[in-house]
C-alpha cells in the first residue's frame, strides 16, 4: 500500500517524530540546565569555601586582638620594669599575675593557643608553661609581625606572630602568640563532614595543612596547579587527578596569607543532574517502549487487517475468485473479514453462473455460425451438380454427389465443434476435388507434419478460405491457380497457412479486410466466410484468428493461428 494512502503508517511516523522531537528538545534543555545548575553549584561551593575562610580569619584575628590587649596590660609593664634575674617576692607575685592573665586570655579563644613574653634587655622569657632565658639569635630568625607557619623540632607545626620588632633590643617587652595547626585540622574535618570534597590550607611550596583523612597524593597534584599558575584571590578550575576529572575551588585567607582549597570529583558535583537525566532517559525509554507497543498494536490490529482486505480485493479484481481471508484479527475487523469471504463466495458463484451461461451462449452461436456456412456451400454445390446433369456428365455428377454426401455427413455432426486436423484436411481435399471436377484450372498441395494431424481444430476453418481463393483469387486474374496448404507448430500453438498465386491485394485492401472480419457482420451482407472463421477462432482460443499478408506465390496468404483453447 503506498505511503500516501497508508493512514496507519502516517500515525506511526507521527508518533516516532513526536518522540524524536521531545528527545531533541530535552537534550537541548538538559544541556542548558546542566550549565545553569553547574554554575550555581560552583558558585555555592565557592561561597561556602569563602565563608569557611572567613571563619578561620575571624579566629586568627581574635588571637591577634588578644595579643594587643595583653600588650597594654599594666601588670605586664610593671613586671617587665622590675624583673631581674634574681627575683624578689614582689617580682614573683607580679610574674604570677602576668601568667594568670596569659592563661585567661588564651582561654577566651576556642582555639588552643599560647602567649609568650620576651624581655630583650634582661634576656628572659615568660609563658604559662615556662620562665627562664632565651636565645636572642633564635628569636631574630623566627621573628615576624605576620602570621608565619612554623615547624617545631618534634615535627609539630604551628602559626606564630610577634607584636613588637625583636631586632630592637631596647624594646622592653615582645609578645608572641602561637596556635597549633591542629586547630585548622579540626575545622577542616568539621567542614568535610558537610562537603563532598577534601579541603586543605595551602601554605606555600610543599607545605599544607589537611584534614585527618587528607589524600596527600591528590593534594600534591592540586598544589602543583595552584603554585604553577600563581593563583590568588578566589575562583575554581578543572584538572585531571589520577585519571579522574576534578573541580578545584580556592579562596585566600587574608589573615594567614594562604590559600584555602577544596577539590571535588566532577561526577559527584553533577550527580544530582546526572541522576535527573538518567531518570528522564529511563522515562523516555519507557515511553519509547510504549510508543513501539502502540505501533505494534496498530500494525497488528488495524494496519495488517486493512492490508489483507486490500490484497483480497486486488486478488478478486485479478480474477482469483477462490481467494479467501484466513486471518482472524479477533477484533472489530473479524466481522468484516467474515463478510468479505461471504461476498467473495457470492461473487464466485455469480461469475461461475454467468460463465456457464456464456459457454452455452457461445456454443449456440458457434452452431448458428456453422448453420450459416452449410447453406452457402450446399447452394454452390447443388448448382454445380445441376449443371453437370444438364451437360450429361453423369460420372462427374455421381462423384460430386458422393463427395457431397461425405462432406455433408461431416458438417452435420453438430454434437462436436472440434475435429482432428486430419479429418478437416480430408474434407478440404474432397471439396477441392469437387471444384476440380468442375474446372481443371488449378491444382493444390498439402504439406502438414504428421504430428499435427491429430491436433483438434474447429470444423470448417480451412474450406471457406480455399473457396475464397477459387472465387476471388483465380477467376479475377484468369490464370492457372496454385493452392498450397502448410501447417507448423509454434511455441504458443499452431499456424496453418493457405497460399495462392491469384491477383493478391494491396496494403489498403489487406487492412480493409482485416478491419472487416473484426467488426460485427452487417445486415444483408452475403459473403461472411472469412468473418465466420475469424470469429470462431476468437471464441475457441485465448489467442486466435486470421492474418492476411502477401504470398510468396504472388497472391494472398491467409494464416490461421491459435494458441491454448479456452475452457
Amino acid at each position: 500500500m503506498p505511503l500516501k494512502q497508508n493512514t496507519i503508517g502516517k500515525i506511526m511516523l507521527l508518533l516516532l517524530l513526536m518522540f524524536g522531537v521531545s528527545l531533541v528538545l530535552y537534550n537541548y534543555s538538559n544541556q542548558a540546565s546542566v550549565r545553569v545548575i553547574q554554575d550555581e553549584i560552583e558558585a555555592s561551593n565557592l561561597s561556602r569555601l569563602s565563608f569557611f575562610a572567613t571563619q578561620i580569619d575571624n579566629m586568627v584575628n581574635q588571637l591577634s586582638v588578644q595579643t594587643i590587649v595583653m600588650s597594654r596590660d599594666k601588670s605586664m609593664e610593671e613586671w617587665a620594669r622590675s624583673g631581674s634575674r634574681t627575683a624578689s617576692f614582689s617580682d614573683i607575685q607580679r610574674q604570677e599575675s602576668v601568667v594568670n592573665k596569659l592563661n585567661v586570655l588564651s582561654a577566651t579563644s576556642v582555639w588552643s593557643n599560647q602567649m609568650i613574653l620576651y624581655l630583650p634587655r634582661k634576656g628572659l622569657t615568660l609563658s604559662s608553661s615556662r620562665f627562664g632565658e632565651y636565645d636572642p639569635e633564635e628569636l631574630r630568625q623566627s621573628h615576624s609581625e605576620q602570621w608565619v607557619y612554623q615547624t617545631g623540632d618534634d615535627g609539630s607545626s604551628y602559626y606564630s606572630k610577634f607584636l613588637s620588632n625583636p631586632l630592637a633590643l631596647q624594646t622592653e617587652v615582645i609578645l608572641e602568640t602561637r596556635f597549633s595547626s591542629q586547630n585548622i585540622v579540626s575545622m577542616l574535618d568539621a567542614y568535610k563532614k558537610d562537603s563532598k570534597g577534601d579541603p586543605f590550607l595551602y601554605v606555600g611550596g610543599q607545605a599544607f595543612i589537611g584534614g585527618t583523612t587528607a589524600d596527600e597524593k591528590l593534594i600534591s597534584g592540586v598544589m602543583a596547579r595552584l603554585e604553577g599558575e600563581g593563583r590568588s584571590g578566589k575562583g575554581h578550575f578543572r584538572t585531571m587527578l589520577e585519571g579522574e576529572d576534578y573541580i578545584v575551588f580556592y579562596t585566600r585567607s587574608e589573615a594567614l596569607g594562604a590559600l584555602l582549597a577544596d577539590y571535588v570529583p566532577l561526577e559527584q558535583t553533577l550527580s544530582p543532574i546526572v541522576h535527573s537525566r538518567n531518570l528522564f532517559y529511563a522515562a523516555m525509554g519507557f515511553l519509547l517502549l510504549m510508543v513501539l507497543t502502540v505501533i505494534y498494536i496498530l500494525h497488528k490490529q488495524v494496519n495488517l487487517p486493512i492490508r489483507l482486505l486490500v490484497r483480497g480485493v486486488e486478488r478478486l479484481m485479478s480474477g482469483q475468485l477462490h481467494y479467501r481471508l484466513g486471518y482472524q484479527p479477533r477484533n472489530e475487523f473479524e466481522n468484516l473479514f467474515i463478510r468479505f469471504n461471504e461476498m467473495a463466495e457470492e461473487i464466485q458463484r455469480l461469475v461461475e453462473k454467468v460463465y456457464l451461461e456464456n459457454i452455452r451462449f457461445r456454443d449456440a452461436k458457434l452452431k448458428q455460425l456453422q448453420a450459416q456456412i452449410n447453406p452457402h456451400f450446399l447452394y454452390n454445390t447443388l448448382f454445380f451438380i445441376k449443371n453437370m446433369i444438364v451437360m450429361d456428365e453423369k460420372q462427374t455428377a455421381t462423384g460430386m454427389v458422393m463427395n457431397l454426401a461425405d462432406y455433408y455427413r461431416y458438417i452435420t455432426r453438430m454434437e462436436h465443434t472440434f475435429t482432428s486436423l486430419a479429418e478437416e484436411l480430408e474434407m478440404v481435399a474432397k471439396y477441392l476435388d469437387i471444384q476440380q471436377m468442375r474446372s481443371d484450372s488449378f491444382h493444390y498441395e498439402v504439406d502438414v507434419p504428421h504430428e499435427m494431424l491429430q491436433l483438434q481444430v474447429p470444423r470448417l476453418i480451412i474450406q471457406p478460405i480455399v473457396e475464397n481463393c477459387l472465387l476471388h483469387g483465380f477467376k479475377a486474374g484468369n490464370r492457372y491457380g496454385i493452392i498450397q496448404i502448410e501447417g507448423r507448430l509454434t511455441g504458443e500453438g499452431f499456424a496453418i497457412t493457405i497460399d495462392d498465386n491469384g491477383v493478391g491485394m494491396r496494403e489498403d485492401q489487406l487492412q480493409g479486410i482485416t478491419d472487416k472480419i473484426r467488426r460485427p457482420v452487417e445486415v444483408g451482407e452475403s459473403s461472411f466466410g472469412l468473418w465466420n472463421v475469424h470469429q470462431r477462432m476468437l471464441h475457441q482460443y485465448k489467442e486466435g484468428g486470421l492474418l492476411f499478408s502477401p504470398s510468396p506465390l504472388g497472391g494472398l496468404r491467409v494464416t490461421i493461428h491459435g494458441s491454448e483453447p479456452k475452457g
